[in-house]
């Protein structure tokens, strides 16, 4: 029998089994685990991964036991298609050989993921800042931002406050007005020239 992907997300991936399980149900609680230990390691939630991998270890159990192995191929199968997924490729020939080696697998790969996402947030956050400085005077928004950094403005607003302190339009203001203060303290422009000048209609 084959297992399909549970997130219903197109894959190049399947599973196949020696042999059919006899009880569906044993399918399912195994498949639920998998996917929900999956998505905590896709995004990096290390704290959720023990418990998830607790759940699936528990639903592994339950499996009779001459179907064990080809069910635990099945599940370091697919934990290591998820890492290549995610551009891991380093980590997927990592000493993953058993289900007791995929905890600390689970652990080594969360950690390398929240370092590859933390250093992709800076470079947002130096680029959105470099976006301002270099467009504060036009009427731009969160959306322009976001748009032009290829993201959603709910994640551009999160990795904002994050690195930033701060949210978009306080940051733009506070640009603003800087170059406002240098503008008149070191030329005869007029106010609302000045105004003008740093975006402010």
């Amino acid at each position: 029998s084959c297992l399909e992907n549970p997130d219903g997300e197109s894959s190049d991936a399947a599973a196949f089994f020696e042999d059919r399980f006899t009880d569906d149900s044993n399918i399912i609680s195994l498949n639920l685990a998998l996917s929900s230990l999956l998505k905590a390691i896709r995004i990096g939630r290390i704290s959720e991964t023990d418990e998830y991998l607790k759940t699936l270890i528990s639903a592994l159990h339950k499996v009779p036991k001459e179907q064990q192995p080809s069910a635990n191929e099945m599940i370091l199968s697919k934990v290591r298609f998820e890492i290549n997924q995610l551009g891991l490729a380093s980590m997927v020939n990592h000493s993953l050989t058993d289900i007791d080696s995929l905890k600390t697998y689970i652990v080594d790969i969360g950690n390398a993921i929240i370092e590859k996402n933390t250093s992709i947030q800076r470079y947002i956050a130096a680029e959105s800042l470099k976006y301002i400085e270099d467009h504060y005077a036009e009427q731009i928004g969160l959306n322009d931002l976001a748009s032009f950094l290829h993201r959603s403005p709910g994640y551009i607003s999160t990795v904002f406050k994050q690195y930033i302190g701060t949210n978009f339009v306080q940051k733009l203001a506070q640009i603003r007005i800087e170059k406002a203060k240098q503008l008149l303290a070191d030329s005869t422009f007029m106010v609302n020239d000045i105004a003008l000048s740093v975006g402010y209609t």
